[in-house]
């Protein structure tokens, strides 16, 4: 979240001063430093991942469902936050509405795949 709001309210100083190359630069070092940040930390995640549940307490049953749950989400998470820095970027590039429409399109898309996923497929 840092990065993405950082380097968005960096851009538009840039882009503000006329310096459009220099606040594309901004964009694709943010999106860069994310993907790394968050594969790295994803992938020191999945390889400690019972390590550090039992670090937050969990144990028995709770510990099951917290790997299980855990092991899927983790392996989205680089493009989820990629996701995430990007919407930041596109707010602030004078397209404010195509976020919000990028946004609400996600979050009808989770509405209905939730729907069919977990009441229909019994996906539980």
């Amino acid at each position: 979240m840092m990065i993405g709001i950082g380097g968005a309210a960096l851009m538009s100083i840039e882009f503000g001063k006329g310096n459009l190359n220099s606040g594309q630069t901004l964009f694709s070092q943010s999106m860069l430093a994310t993907a790394i940040l968050t594969t790295m930390t994803v992938v020191s995640a999945l390889i400690w991942l019972d390590e550090i549940i039992a670090l937050m307490g969990a144990s028995g049953y709770m510990a099951q469902l917290a790997h299980d749950y855990l092991n899927i989400m983790l392996k989205f998470f680089v493009l989820y936050a990629l996701a995430w820095v990007m919407s930041c970027f596109v707010r602030n590039d004078t397209n404010p509405k195509l976020a919000m429409y990028a946004m609400s399109a996600g979050a009808m898309t989770n509405l209905v795949l939730d729907y069919f996923f977990v009441l229909k497929f019994g996906w539980v």
